[in-house]
């Protein structure tokens, strides 16, 4: 019997910057742990860690250890002392530390964040204990998000050159390079009938809610880094999706990248970047391990999108200092959101 070739369903939803006053409370922790340390502890930071360039040991400013030991702290805001030492030291290697400065400055800044985190009462994902089994999840625990997800396109395989990885920039003898037509097939009246919209958005809420925070799925596709969350058979079935020869693949920007580019940015607009160095360099030292070449362009459009949008809301008289950051956010929202539309949704669709 000739096996029935699955067919990979690609479905939109774009979820930047949905809880503003999350990020927002992030900035006010920011500016409120940097006020708690103090002049002491960053005369120490600035001590703290050191690079050997042309025989000569030069110390890195207060700044870098802030920025590295903030990072590790919001990704992995729950880990106990020694763990988040450990994760610490992971991030700021090869550089050289001086246990006798780095020591007290880290113990400084674990119980400081500590503190001020418990007390802001900012939201935390969920531990795995705290899932519920799907057998304990009622029905009023899934809501059916309308428009949260649009259908892109059904494809026999894996879309060819969608991605722009580095194994894929070579040049193409054809016309457009980001698609080849040939790969795609349209979806059966049957298919299309057996995936009804609700039901897929029941099945994505439920599984993303166990996607850790992770950088390791990302991938760029167009003018933004992407994650890829692929619902398998065994959690389609459980929402009576039944067809076996479907794989439905939901492409979102990924919410650690862009609230962590958004945190670089918010930290050198309020005079804590080194003035030698610049975003995408920042971007660069931050991520570490984690940054991949081809991840540059997007975080290009990012930053260029954020200066522009804030330098028309610092020029405007009528919004307040302190509201800045909000219209920034919401007005970003807005801009990535058309741009989410226009490069990801329609020119996918116009390629069908």
């Amino acid at each position: 019997m000739q096996q029935v070739e699955t067919q990979y369903c690609y479905y939109s939803n774009f979820n930047l910057f949905e809880s503003t006053s999350q990020l927002l409370k992030k900035d006010k922790f920011v500016k409120s742990l940097l006020q708690t340390l103090g002049e002491e502890w960053r005369i120490y930071a600035g001590r703290a860690i050191t690079i050997e360039l042309d025989g000569q040991i030069n110390h890195l400013a207060w700044q870098f250890c802030f920025e590295n030991l903030l990072f590790a702290w919001l990704e992995n805001e729950d880990s106990q002392y020694e763990e988040f030492y450990d994760l610490s030291i992971q991030r700021i290697s090869p550089y050289n530390i001086d246990a006798v400065y780095f020591r007290p400055v880290f113990d400084g800044f674990f119980y400081s964040a500590q503190q001020l985190w418990q007390k802001m009462r900012l939201s935390r994902p969920p531990s795995q204990e705290s899932f519920k089994s799907l057998d304990q999840i009622k029905q009023e625990d899934i809501k059916s998000m309308s428009n949260i997800l649009k259908p892109l396109v059904i494809v026999s395989e894996r879309i060819i050159n969608y991605f722009r990885k580095e194994e894929q920039a070579q040049p193409q003898t054809i016309e457009c390079p980001q698609y080849q037509q040939s790969s795609w097939k349209q979806i059966s009246k049957l298919t299309e009938d057996s995936l009804p919209l609700d039901l897929v958005e029941n099945a994505y809420i439920y599984v993303s809610q166990f996607i850790q925070k992770t950088y390791k799925n990302c991938q760029v596709a167009k003018s933004f880094i992407v994650n890829i969350i692929e619902l398998n058979h065994d959690v389609l079935s459980k929402f009576q999706i039944s067809n076996q020869q479907i794989k439905i693949r939901i492409m979102q920007p990924s919410c650690l990248m862009y609230d962590n580019l958004l945190s670089i940015w918010t930290l050198a607009n309020s005079g804590v970047q080194p003035q030698y160095f610049d975003l995408i360099g920042r971007a660069k030292s931050l991520l570490g391990n984690n940054w991949k070449d081809n991840y540059q362009q997007p975080v290009e459009v990012f930053f260029q999108l954020m200066t522009k949008l804030y330098g028309n809301i610092i020029l405007n008289p009528q919004i307040k200092s302190e509201d800045q950051l909000n219209h920034l956010l919401k007005n970003m929202r807005i801009q990535m959101a058309q741009l989410w539309e226009q490069e990801i949704v329609n020119s996918t669709l116009e390629k069908q």
